[in-house]
């Protein structure tokens, strides 16, 4: 009967970590997909300001052209 109990004892705590383990996994892939939109959002925004710097001095190039 004590085996038995032990079993039952270990089995409950077997889902337990299972239940864990799978909040755990859930977790953590939530933070790598926010994580991920995160950079592709800071790449985007540096791309764009990329692009209006190398406009700008291309303005500025202009100006100093007419001086």
């Amino acid at each position: 009967m004590e085996s038995l109990n032990a079993e039952l004892t270990e089995l409950g705590s077997s889902d337990a970590l299972t239940r864990a383990k799978q909040h755990h996994e859930s977790v953590l892939t939530s933070m790598r997909q926010k994580y991920d939109a995160d950079i592709l959002a800071a790449n985007e925004k540096i791309d764009s300001l990329t692009k209006r710097l190398a406009e700008k001095v291309i303005y500025c190039k202009k100006l100093i052209s007419f001086l």
